[in-house]
């Protein structure tokens, strides 16, 4: 699930099994939306200084409003972190429609 927060995504995840150490780029990260430029000007900063890249910069949906250009780097501490940005933030995070709503667990 994506949560916007205070400006930020928030990425959950409610698969533990699925969680795995940050240089495997598995499922576990921290997620943060951005605008293009602050993307573009994120990775020329990223790009002078020695970065763990867990994933390089991929554009998915190319050329439609579900646009999302992303890369995963890895902090001083192991997280994987998302930066991305969309080319329209209310579609991007919308639920696919293929996929049926949850109801909350405890």
């Amino acid at each position: 699930m994506d949560v916007w927060f205070h400006g930020m995504q928030v990425t959950l995840h409610e698969q533990p099994d699925q969680v795995l150490p940050a240089d495997q780029a598995g499922v576990r990260h921290f997620g943060v939306a951005v605008s293009e430029q602050e993307f573009d000007a994120l990775m020329a900063q990223l790009g002078d200084h020695p970065v763990q890249w867990l994933r390089p910069v991929s554009t998915d949906h190319r050329g439609t409003s579900r646009q999302q250009t992303k890369a995963t780097v890895a902090d001083p501490s192991g997280n994987a972190i998302e930066l991305k940005w969309y080319a329209e933030p209310a579609v991007g995070l919308e639920r696919p429609s293929d996929q049926p709503a949850r109801a909350p667990t405890r």
